[in-house]
């Protein structure tokens, strides 16, 4: 585990990157099912990582949270009787 800051866990699955420069990417502390999406320049993602001592998504983690979002945009919303 990667501690960052006030010895939280921080993590990062990056998303996309945008004409080359914007990278859109999840961030939470301590579980990545309860994350937000921001966007930062490069750099400045860069700058973000470091100061938080993030711990980027491995392959498996990855993989489960891009199945997760695809379940999420092809489910049926549930109407009760």
């Amino acid at each position: 585990m990667t501690i960052g800051p006030y010895g939280l866990e921080y993590l990062v699955h990056v998303n996309r990157i945008v004409d080359d420069n914007l990278v859109v990417f999840d961030f939470a502390v301590g579980d990545i099912g309860l994350a937000i999406e921001l966007v930062l320049p490069k750099p400045q993602f860069e700058d973000f990582c470091a100061q938080y001592n993030v711990r980027f998504l491995d392959a498996a983690e990855t993989a489960a949270i891009d199945a997760e979002k695809a379940e999420w945009r092809t489910a049926t919303p549930y109407r009760s009787a």
